[in-house]
């Protein structure tokens, strides 16, 4: 099965323009499908910790290595510094991670491309990836929700990690099996599934038979790993969710198995043509586990890259299996069924595994790039995608919460009094009435107060008397 990348045919003028067409096309039915949380975007639940978490470089920096669950995100933790950063106030978090979120998808689907049509030597290859991968709601929760949206970091430096091992495979270059090992190494800081990126490196490069350079991006892993652990390890191993058990305790392969046969037909077989909100009962499930093996074998003996359809289903496997083993003790129907956002690695597998086993549909010369006959089927299955996706797109995500942006132009109201003043937001969080935020009542919006570079003493009847605010 070892096969390495097609060669990629020089590719005429006309044919980029409308390759650059295309993928603006993809950009913007991607953008369309989650339209619903970018034109009213919200913080919800676990946001607001993160946000508080990273909203100064200082408290950035000292959470650094403080894991959520089994997840210890470094990486995450700096890019929501930066988003805090260009935000600018409270009063834009919401538009700004929800803008953040968009550019690492929309970065994610530009690689998908540039992998794919560079593996399968051609862009119309690139194309159908890009659009398949884009333009769904399968993993709508990784986008609407900033705290899921660390599956979207992870998923591009996958595809980084795999870019450059495909460089090392395509020419030798040392830069690129480098990058694999790095990407591999930063990968997992997004969230705990990225832990995935170097064994599926790996099997990259020795289905490409590579096999002595397999062991870079499994370095880059088990880099991480070791620091991670050695960091934050009695955390991650102890995490509060699992009810007294270890993580190793708790993980269930026979149960993860079970619920990964269930999620494929579930969240990605019956997701992929819009349908949400809808649990098979078990019977029908393993059938329709079965009938998705069957034709997974019969696409798999078809294929003309049969080891892009293994990476795929690898991605699918390993990282289902990964999720569900440690989730075991939570209920499928009421709980995990409703977690799209663990559908995104997988649902990356199943674009590698379609790009692996699709023949040329155009019917024409290679050299000749993406034809305008291409570019029309290409343009058809990019509005058929989004009009499948759109439902589940709108009524999928959450309506805004009614009064949050008030409540953060309050915050905002205040952190300028408190510049001005002087005042720190320890002293001025404890004069200030607790203020609710609407999307998590257990969170108080001075939380996200900020202050200024000078803090002057003052006792809390001055800085009631300076803030002279409404509660």
């Amino acid at each position: 099965m070892t096969h390495a990348p097609d060669p990629t045919p020089p590719v005429n003028a006309a044919s980029r323009r409308r390759v650059c067409a295309l993928l603006l096309g993809i950009f913007a039915a991607t953008l369309v499908v989650h339209i619903r949380s970018l034109v009213a975007p919200a913080l919800r639940y676990d946001d607001f910790v993160i946000v508080e978490q990273s909203l100064t470089w200082a408290e950035a920096r000292a959470n650094l290595w403080v894991p959520v669950n089994e997840h210890c995100w470094p990486v995450f933790r700096v890019a929501t510094w930066a988003v805090a950063w260009a935000a600018g106030g409270a009063a834009n978090l919401p538009f700004a991670c929800a803008l953040a979120v968009r550019l690492m998808l929309l970065g994610t689907v530009a690689l998908v491309y540039r992998f794919v049509a560079r593996e399968r030597g051609h862009p119309f290859y690139g194309l159908v990836g890009a659009a398949v991968f884009g333009v769904t709601a399968v993993y709508q929760e990784a986008v609407f929700w900033y705290a899921a949206a660390p599956a979207v970091g992870a998923a591009a430096f996958t595809l980084a990690a795999l870019l450059g091992a495909q460089s090392w495979v395509m020419r030798r270059s040392t830069v690129g099996l480098v990058g694999a090992c790095m990407w591999s190494f930063l990968a997992p800081g997004w969230y705990a599934g990225g832990v995935l990126t170097g064994p599926l490196c790996a099997l990259y490069l020795w289905n490409a038979g590579r096999r002595a350079a397999a062991a870079a991006p499994l370095a880059g892993t088990l880099a991480y790993l070791v620091v991670a652990l050695s960091l934050s390890g009695d955390r991650i191993l102890h995490a509060d969710h699992h009810g007294g058990r270890t993580t190793a305790e708790a993980f269930d392969p026979l149960s993860g198995a079970v619920t990964t046969g269930r999620a494929v037909v579930d969240n990605l077989a019956l997701g992929s043509v819009g349908v949400f909100g809808f649990t098979c009962p078990p019977l029908v499930a393993a059938v329709g586990c079965v009938l998705v093996l069957v034709l997974s074998a019969w696409w798999w003996r078809r294929a003309p890259r049969r080891d892009l359809v293994v990476l795929g289903v690898a991605f699918v496997v390993l990282h289902f299996g990964l999720v569900y083993g440690a989730r075991a003790a939570w209920p499928y129907d009421t709980v995990l069924r409703g977690w799209s956002r663990y559908n995104l690695f997988p649902w990356l597998g199943v674009v590698l595994a379609l790009v692996g086993g699709l023949r040329w549909l155009g019917g024409s010369d290679s050299a000749a790039g993406v034809t305008p006959r291409e570019a029309r089927l290409l343009g058809v299955m990019i509005l058929s995608l989004m009009a499948a996706n759109l439902p589940r797109g709108i009524v999928g995500t959450p309506p805004p919460e009614p009064g949050q942006a008030d409540a953060l132009a309050r915050v905002d109201e205040v952190d300028v009094r408190c510049r001005v003043e002087g005042i720190s937001p320890t002293a001025a969080r404890r004069v200030l009435e607790p203020l609710w935020m609407p999307g998590d009542r257990g969170f108080s919006t001075w939380r996200l107060l900020r202050g200024g570079p000078v803090v002057r003493d003052r006792t809390d009847d001055e800085v009631r008397a300076l803030l002279a605010v409404e509660n």
